[in-house]
């Protein structure tokens, strides 16, 4: 219809307004005839002018709204621009989470607040919250206007808006948190009006979320989210460096028990057999002296033969021992010739029988795997020597459907697996733990397999 009134104004235009007037008074012979043609033709010119009018402020509004928009965004653009700048600043200066925790709440509340001319931040509040051993509840670790009582508490995680943004894994906006109990139950956030919740994120593991509010109502928009992604994508470095600080420090703190728990190992088996027969050599060897003061040449010859054969034993024990830490033939001839080694070795030592059989294992696994299932072998069988009062070991290697397969089974007493388990914590000994920990090292899984007075099988899959 505009398109219509203006090419009807331009045509006037062109034909200019007294050349009309002169075709209509040629064309009408009675004067009222003209006036009237004069009439419309006026009407007409107002109607249009009017039109053109309203057309133009129209267009004047849609511009200026456009203007306003792009302003906006170049605002936010420059604020996250800003905000890119002061976080680089903040994750150059530390490496603890908290502290840059802190300091983004602190940026960002002058961000994510009304634009007043005072810039008073204490309209905004905002908060971030990390999971602590558990996805049902988060801890407040920075925060900016928040109470103190809030501090202690925990926040459940099924509060909508920080449900919705962790499920969703995007910045969810709520411009009436009136209505959300959740919220509402944290004394921070009774005279608050609107919030905007992003999550902590990276691929797959949520850390926690970021939650601004503000007293405006109806306040949070797109660009807010938008904004907010950016504080957050930012976030997310420190707190990714914290969790593998801690993995490290958690497979340090493993590594220190392992060692610990190998040093108190060595230490016991010295104990119970080289260091107890070196004691009955000493004892002997003191008997022998008494007898040679005496010229009791027989029974002194009787004493040597048998500490002979203890210093024998001795050496034989001894050198189990630093084949069980350390197999040369592991590195050199494999995992089956280490096994029989090993067996050997006990057999000759141990009053129980070790038998090894392989059903179709020809080297399939690295080096580094086959030493951690030589030492997993050596933790089974140690375990069986202690424990299981067993008259035979059996030692099966196997291969099935391109997965390498170990069996350690004795004819023992048993044991109640699970009461075990239940228990562990309170023992000294970590051997069980051992046998699941080094399995999964190589991505493998242990079981066990045991009842009093049934024995006990230990089970080692890995795949090739």
């Amino acid at each position: 219809m505009f398109l219509l009134l203006k090419l009807t104004f331009i045509f006037l235009l062109r034909k200019g307004l007294w050349w009309s007037l002169l075709e209509l008074a040629i064309l009408a012979v009675e004067p009222m005839s003209v006036l009237l043609a004069v009439c419309v033709i006026i009407i007409t010119l107002l109607f249009v002018g009017l039109m053109l009018v309203v057309y133009t402020n129209q267009q004047h509004k849609r511009l200026n709204l456009e203007k306003d928009v792009k302003i906006a965004q170049l605002n936010i653009a420059n604020q996250q621009g800003e905000l890119v700048a002061k976080m680089a600043r903040v994750l150059s200066s530390t490496l603890d989470y908290r502290d840059v925790l802190q300091k983004v709440i602190d940026l960002g509340s002058s961000a994510m607040g009304p634009a007043t001319k005072s810039k008073d931040a204490s309209e905004v509040l905002g908060m971030a919250l990390l999971f602590q051993n558990s996805d049902e509840a988060l801890n407040i670790v920075a925060g900016h206007n928040v109470a103190n009582s809030d501090k202690d508490q925990l926040v459940k995680a099924n509060i909508k808006i920080i449900d919705q943004a962790i499920h969703e894994a995007e910045p969810i906006i709520n411009n009436n948190i009136k209505n959300d109990k959740g919220l509402k139950a944290m004394r921070s956030l009774r005279e608050y009006n609107s919030a905007v919740c992003a999550p902590l994120r990276v691929g797959l593991d949520t850390y926690g979320v970021v939650l601004f509010a503000t007293k405006a109502e109806g306040f949070y928009q797109e660009l807010h989210k938008k904004l907010l992604s950016t504080l957050c994508s930012q976030v997310v470095i420190p707190l990714e460096n914290a969790q593998l600080i801690e993995d490290l420090k958690r497979e340090q703190q493993k590594i220190l028990a392992k060692e610990e728990d190998a040093r108190r190992k060595l230490a016991r088996d010295l104990h119970d057999g080289p260091t107890q027969s070196i004691a009955t050599i000493a004892m002997r060897l003191n008997f022998i002296r008494q007898l040679l003061k005496h010229n009791d040449i027989t029974k002194a010859q009787e004493e040597i033969i048998k500490v002979e054969d203890i210093a024998q034993k001795t050496t034989k024990e001894i050198r189990t021992m630093l084949f069980a830490m350390r197999p040369v033939i592991l590195e050199t001839k494999g995992l089956i010739a280490a096994l029989e080694g090993f067996a050997e070795r006990l057999n000759a030592t141990e009053s129980f029988k070790v038998i090894v059989r392989n059903q179709g294992y020809n080297g399939n696994l690295p080096p580094e795997k086959e030493g951690v299932l030589f030492a997993i072998v050596e933790e089974a069988v140690g375990n069986a020597r202690k424990h299981a009062r067993a008259s035979e070991i059996k030692i099966t290697v196997a291969i099935d459907k391109n997965i390498f397969l170990t069996e350690i089974k004795d004819n023992g007493v048993g044991f109640d697996v699970e009461k075990t388990r239940a228990t562990y914590d309170q023992r000294s000994s970590l051997g069980m733990i051992n046998l699941f920990e080094r399995s999964e090292a190589i991505g493998g899984k242990c079981d066990i397999d045991s009842a009093s007075g049934k024995g006990t099988t230990v089970h080692i899959a890995v795949p090739l």
